[in-house]
């Protein structure tokens, strides 16, 4: 009998306990803060202790703990409702229903990475691994570069090279570059990309993988980057008379290629019109021409009507007195030059020099009837 009452005794002291441990939770003392603390001062205070308690960097036992508490310390009192509530009531809504040790918070480490890195846990951004890049990204590079940032899981001297990575990203897939994200700590694709330095900066492209090296990462250093990594002059030729181009439409009877001219003030060509040429180098031959060699005096009728303030592209297929299409203004995006490419990419009449050129002549699903002649 008495042995059942000390354990009903040890059950409400140890249930005591608890409760007591769940209710005695104190957020300004976790952040060592007065309740009169400004955000400015909590943001403070929770960017030391987060540092100096995350497990990554602190090998104490007792390390996880903390950051946890520290991390939801900091969820309360930089959340005005909350910390309201729990000033005038010593509890969240939070705790009323699931008790603090039930953890119904955010993820610490979501919370530590929004903050020192403003990323977020919705999975936005592309993180490449090994397959990805192995089996996709490294293969396909001579169609498609990428471009993809290291750095470790907290790693607090990446944080604005990140940002300028990011702040680049839009323009960069809005002209075919691939981009995304992938850790360090992955020593298999660190390895395949022959990463050395922390945060790391590589363009893969025409199979091989190109390392930034500039100590400055800028939004025109990491574009001037992207652009060298591209053999452009390899399939964009420069041509700088009426001559040249003269030659090079006419060549479609040899080539089988359909020819694309851009002219522009540039002397190097935009990347919405180089990802292009690259993407369709077998099929389209394309050149540059420096708008500031158009003459008044040109033999060449179609130049004249040609502006020297915008960038225009010309597409030629048999016709080499007028281009079969002309592309300028609103119009020369990458996204409608990729389109026109694909849709234009044979000449009316061209020559079956391969089982690429006849796949794409006589296509299986193809709704319409496509004529072959025969020369014996």
């Amino acid at each position: 009998m008495h042995s059942i009452k000390y354990i009903i005794i040890y059950f409400i002291i140890g249930f005591y306990n608890l409760s007591a441990n769940q209710n005695d939770f104190n957020p300004y003392e976790t952040l060592g803060l007065s309740r009169t603390a400004s955000d400015k001062e909590i943001r403070q205070a929770y960017k030391k202790l987060a540092k100096h308690w995350h497990p990554d960097k602190n090998s104490e036992s007792n390390a996880h703990e903390q950051f946890t508490n520290i991390n939801a310390a900091y969820e309360i009192l930089s959340d005005a409702k909350k910390r309201q509530q729990y000033d005038e009531h010593g509890t969240t809504s939070e705790d009323n229903h699931q008790g603090f040790n039930s953890y119904h918070f955010r993820d610490p480490f979501d919370m530590f990475r929004a903050h020192f890195f403003h990323e977020t846990s919705s999975g936005a951004k592309k993180i490449i691994h090994l397959y990805e890049f192995l089996n996709n990204i490294l293969p396909n590079s001579d169609k498609k570069p990428y471009l993809i940032f290291g750095s470790t899981n907290f790693c607090f001297h990446c944080r604005q090279p990140l940002e300028v990575f990011r702040s680049i990203e839009k323009q960069l897939n809005d002209v075919g570059i691939g981009t995304g994200e992938f850790n360090i700590n992955d020593e298999r694709l660190s390895s395949q990309l022959g990463i050395i330095n922390i945060p790391s900066l590589c363009v893969i492209s025409q199979g091989r993988v190109y390392h930034f090296d500039d100590q400055e990462f800028s939004g025109a250093n990491i574009k001037e980057f992207v652009r060298k990594s591209i053999p452009t002059k390899r399939f964009i030729q420069t041509l700088k008379t009426d001559d040249d181009i003269l030659t090079m439409i006419k060549s479609y009877n040899q080539s089988n290629r359909v020819n694309a001219l851009l002219i522009t003030k540039q002397k190097t060509p935009t990347l919405k019109f180089v990802i292009p040429c690259l993407q369709y180098s077998t099929r389209i031959q394309c050149a540059l021409f420096n708008s500031s060699m158009i003459k008044t005096t040109s033999l060449l009728s179609f130049l004249k009507q040609i502006s020297t303030i915008s960038d225009t592209v010309l597409l030629f297929k048999e016709d080499i007195n007028k281009p079969e299409l002309v592309i300028k203004d609103s119009d020369f995006t990458f996204d409608n030059l990729q389109k026109l490419f694909e849709s234009n990419q044979l000449l009316h009449l061209p020559t079956i020099t391969s089982t690429n050129v006849f796949n794409l002549i006589c296509q299986i699903n193809s709704a319409k009837y496509e004529y072959l002649i025969v020369l014996c």
